[in-house]
């Protein structure tokens, strides 16, 4: 992406980047770098403004970030969309789930209560779809409790109070009892909302559901700490989904690595938060200066955009596997880059299909359409074309590649551009285009460029102050990469 300093910016390009989390798991000491744990913050609500219907569509649920489910083994999308949010008050934790599906039904027997206390009656050992919870209230690795819903809303509660896969298993003998089904999360409740007809195979559904309620009286007991929990305390949680279709696929946030939703010491941190959820969801950074001819340089630029608030980078580059690995290594979203400079319109289908199946193959979260000139960013004609050239692109990943994709329309998204000046005016300018991006509707912001940023000290405090970054991480003694990402040499597909 380049800039003129003339008086006329040329039109010079179309970008694209789609959400997908990247899959590949290579070598034992990648792996132990790529399950770092995840956080996910969880926001406080006003009490009395949750209302259990299954709907999620209190105003709370549109402010605070979602959870992707993807395959729990690999990182890949599952067959339908599947999305998680957490909440939390005075009296419980709110867990929303947010499921796309076709063919919405339940094998569970109607009027038969699925909190037993037998195996053969839990939701998990019939062939149907669920969702799970999975809750480490101390975050000791020593208990945990367990719930499933099905899409009729029944739950299945169970306390394990000897993990499988965990550091604690090591001591255990197998024959110690691991699971109390007995156990009774008292006061949880599920309310569940089918957009569709449930156990109607002839018919098309959306989708399905789920607003749970778990109190805090019934985790006090199973609780070293403070129960309900302070704003900044950890927990540890995993949300997944299990999709049947032939066979029945899971899914997980976070990626475990293995088909196995037991593994503790891979789940993600739940951090409580008291403060109002920030607005900004996709903090997005163009790289184009910054040095790339090693992985270390790659994962430096990846390490620097974090520190500065950063949590998704778009760079076209070559050594595009060490790049992904970084980003998935510092936990940062990582988006290709597309060139459509100079095409004619004939030939823009097919440039996109082409593109979202590299995208794909490669492993980056997303495609992202981008114009940089901003006299075009507010034509109702570009922004038409936009919308179309989405559309087609989540239409081929889906029906053709049977992946879910979320395209950002990059050149209808807040853009703030850097020109290399380091005067007041210059400075001003940002911090000012930074102030009314954060108050307006925008969940996305989009900054031009990571090298031209780094260059000036007074830009680079004031885009750290305003998306809440922290330049220590830059400094700091965290684990980096060491040796080489992958036995094999680097290479592109596009090569």
């Amino acid at each position: 992406m380049k800039f003129l300093t003339g008086n006329k910016m040329r039109y010079f390009n179309i970008w694209l980047v789609m959400l997908l989390f990247v899959y590949a798991i290579r070598g034992l000491s990648a792996e132990e770098d790529l399950f770092a744990r995840q956080e996910y913050t969880c926001y406080r609500i006003k009490d009395g403004t949750m209302h259990l219907d299954g709907k999620l569509d209190e105003d709370f649920w549109f402010e605070v970030p979602e959870i992707e489910i993807r395959e729990m083994a690999t990182g890949e999308a599952l067959p339908f969309s599947s999305k998680a949010k957490i909440v939390w008050d005075s009296k419980c934790l709110y867990v929303g789930y947010i499921l796309k599906d076709t063919n919405v039904y339940s094998k569970a027997e109607k009027g038969l209560d699925y909190r037993s206390r037998t195996k053969p009656r839990a939701l998990c050992g019939l062939p149907h779809p669920f969702v799970k919870l999975f809750l480490d209230p101390d975050a000791d690795g020593a208990d945990y409790m367990e719930v499933h819903i099905d899409a009729r809303g029944n739950i299945t509660d169970l306390l394990q109070v000897i993990p499988y896969c965990n550091q604690h298993s090591k001591i255990v003998k197998p024959q110690v009892s691991r699971i109390l089904w007995g156990w009774d999360c008292e006061g949880i409740r599920a309310a569940v909302y089918v957009d569709g007809t449930i156990d109607n195979p002839e018919d098309v559904d959306k989708g399905w559901s789920v607003e749970l309620a778990v109190p805090w009286s019934s985790l006090d007991k199973i609780t070293a700490g403070k129960c309900p929990p302070l704003s900044g305390d950890r927990w540890l949680v995993s949300v997944q989904r299990v999709v049947h279709t032939d066979t029945r696929i899971y899914g997980s946030w976070p990626t475990l690595g293995i088909v196995d939703s037991h593994i503790i010491d891979r789940w993600g941190y739940l951090v409580f938060s008291d403060k109002k959820p920030e607005r900004l969801q996709l903090k997005l950074v163009w790289v184009e200066t910054m040095p790339q001819k090693t992985e270390k340089q790659i994962e430096d630029a990846v390490i620097k955009a974090k520190s500065l608030g950063f949590n998704a980078i778009a760079w076209e580059t070559n050594k595009w596997e060490a790049f992904i690995y970084a980003c998935r290594v510092h936990n940062i979203k990582h988006y290709g880059i597309i060139q459509m400079t100079g095409l004619r319109e004939s030939d823009y289908l097919e440039k996109i299909k082409y593109q979202v199946e590299q995208a794909i193959a490669k492993g980056f979260t997303g495609l992202v359409f981008n114009d940089t000139e901003s006299e075009k960013a507010d034509n109702k004609a570009m922004a038409e074309f936009y919308e179309t050239m989405s559309k087609y692109a989540v239409s081929y990943a889906k029906s053709v590649m049977n992946r879910t994709v979320e395209i950002i329309c990059s050149g209808i998204v807040p853009l703030v551009k850097l020109s290399g000046k380091d005067d007041i005016q210059t400075v001003e300018r940002v911090k000012k285009e930074l102030q009314v991006i954060k108050k307006s509707e925008s969940r996305t912001i989009q900054i031009y460029e990571l090298g031209l940023i780094l260059s000036s000290p007074k830009i680079s405090k004031i885009i750290t102050d305003e998306l809440g970054g922290n330049q220590k991480i830059m400094f700091s003694t965290q684990k980096r990469i060491t040796g080489p990402l992958y036995d094999k040499k680097l290479t592109n597909p596009d090569d």
